[in-house]
This record gives structure tokens, sequence and C-alpha cells, in this order.
């Protein structure tokens, strides 16, 4: 499944809905025009929803999202707009990824063309033995899969979690996080759930587990009347303080649904502006990892090649 596959098919889901079709009729007509693995589940979740199902509890686990945006707009008559937001942030990843793909292309070739090509140079000079020149790539793509390895090995790990949210990671990935949970428990709320259900429901789709078991003591301790608020639970979150104070003025007024509104803004802003710095520090790290072992390579093949020369010579002399 695509990210832009699922923003496809909730924004076709979103159009037939606001032309007056039934849950059951769009999803049928989405089937034909559905990409990857919707084409089959549109059908089946429109022979579900024609039976009286509801559609949030048949989808999959794999979108969080979109799985809990559906089951509160189902509770608060707000589906076509709640496709539009599942849409919009599917769209949003899918964008994000591209463009870091597409920032960090050129830094990888440049790491790749530094510690190669001064290599293959001295190496056909004799300078130096043909295999050093796999040395510099098989160090990046090592590192990379021992990176990929362990995140796999430790992704369900409360401490990984904790690390997460740590700087200099935190810096990204926590805004990114609280802005997933502001837009679930926004939508939750506004469907009318109580606090404890809405933020058992939020927890799900919250991707750090840390903040996930937070919320799920929140709902807890509200339900044991040993919090009075919302904004009491989302305040032992780890996230900004201006989230924590919008929660709380926004329970106090009684506009809350607005204040998590405030609040997806901030954090969508914040997140967006602190991926692009992190994009441009790595970017120049290695850049100047690749200048740094070029300068190296050069120099070690030079020094390789004039004591090669010399050794040459000195018969000679």
């Amino acid at each position: 499944m695509s990210w832009i596959a699922t923003a496809q098919f909730y924004d076709n889901l979103r159009r037939l809905l606001l032309a007056g079709m039934t849950m059951s009729e769009a999803l049928d007509s989405s089937a034909s025009t559905s990409r990857g693995p919707y084409k089959a589940w549109a059908t089946q979740w429109a022979q579900h929803c024609q039976n009286g199902d509801a559609l949030g509890p048949q989808l999959p686990e794999a979108y969080p999202v979109a799985k809990a945006l559906i089951t509160a707009g189902e509770g608060s008559g707000r589906m076509p707009e709640l496709c539009k937001t599942i849409s919009d942030f599917y769209e949003q990843c899918h964008q994000t990824r591209m463009e870091m793909i597409g920032k960090s292309i050129y830094p990888i070739f440049l790491f790749h063309f530094a510690t190669i090509v001064p290599i293959g140079v001295f190496s056909y000079m004799g300078a130096m033995p043909p295999w050093a020149a796999a040395v510099g790539p098989s160090v990046f793509w090592g590192t990379a899969l021992l990176l990929f390895i362990f995140y796999k090995l430790n992704k369900n790990s409360t401490w990984f979690h904790q690390l997460l949210l740590a700087p200099p990671f935190g810096l990204v990935i926590k805004p990114f996080a609280t802005y997933m949970m502001c837009l679930v428990l926004e939508a939750c709320v506004n469907a009318g759930m109580k606090y404890p259900e809405s933020l058992r429901e939020t927890a799900k789709s919250t991707p750090n587990l840390v903040m996930r078991n937070l919320l799920n003591e929140g709902a807890d301790l509200i339900e044991a009347e040993k919090l009075s608020s919302c904004a009491a639970a989302v305040g032992r979150l780890p996230i900004h303080k201006t989230v924590k104070d919008l929660c709380e003025n926004g329970e106090r007024s009684g506009k809350l649904e607005e204040s998590l509104q405030r609040c997806i803004v901030f954090e969508r802003e914040r997140y967006n502006s602190a991926l692009k710095w992190a994009a441009k520090t790595v970017n120049a790290i290695i850049y100047t990892i690749a200048i740094i072992v070029a300068v190296i390579v050069i120099i070690a093949g030079f020094g390789a090649y004039v004591g090669m020369l010399n050794s040459i010579k000195s018969p000679l002399g």
C-alpha cells in the first residue's frame, strides 16, 4: 500500500459522498477508480456497509490515522470533511518522503563519487589496490543496514521511543507525533465521544509508544476520577507547552475543538520547519564527510604514488 493511493482513495470517497451517495454506493463506485489493494477492499467494504456495518472497524491497522478519523467521522456526520483531512495527511506524507529522497540523492552520489573515483584513478596508476574503491560504499551501506536492523529490533521498546523524543531526533519526531495526536483527538472530541474513549482512540494512532501509553493511562485516570479533564491527561505528555496551554484554555472556555485545531496548525508548522532544517543538516554532514574522505584518499593515494616512484628510482640511482 502506498500513501498516494490512500490519499487518492479518500479524496474520491469524499467527492462521492458530497455528491449525495450513501457510504456503500460511494465505496462501490470508488472500487473502479482505486489503485492497489483498495480496489478489492472497497468492494468488500461496500458489501459490509450495505449490511449495516460501520466502515471504521473494517479499515486496515496499517493506516491508524485513517481508521481513527473514519471512526470519528461516522459518529459525527463529518465524513466528507474528515476524508479530506485523511487525503491531505497522506498526500503530505508522500510529498515529504519524495522531497527527502530527492534532496538526499545528490549528497549520496557525491559521497560515492568522492570515495570511488580518486581510488579508481590511483588504482589505475598502481598506487592502490582495486578493492579499495569498494570500502567507502561498503561502509556507507553497511552502516545504513545496521541502523535499519537496530530500528527493527527495538521499534517496540519503550526506551527506544523515549530516545526518539529526545534531541536531536525529538526535534522532528515530537512535533509530528503531537500533530497526529491532535488531528485524531480533535475529530474524536468533535464526534461527541467521551474523553476516555477519545484518548484511547487517539492512542491507537499515535506513533510514539511513550505518548501512546500516557494517553491510555490518562483515559484510565479520568475513568477512576483521578483526573478531571482531557487537558489534564494531555498535560501529562512530553509535548510543547503551547499545546498544553491551548488545550487547557480551550476546555475551560468550552471550545476544546477549536483549540485542538490551532494545535494541529501549530505542530504541523513546527514539524515542517524542523524537517527542513534536519534535511539541511544531514546533507551538510554528508557533504562534509565526502570532502574529508576525498581529501584523505587523494593525500594517501598521492603519497603511495610518490613512494612507488621513489622505489622505482632507487635501483636506477
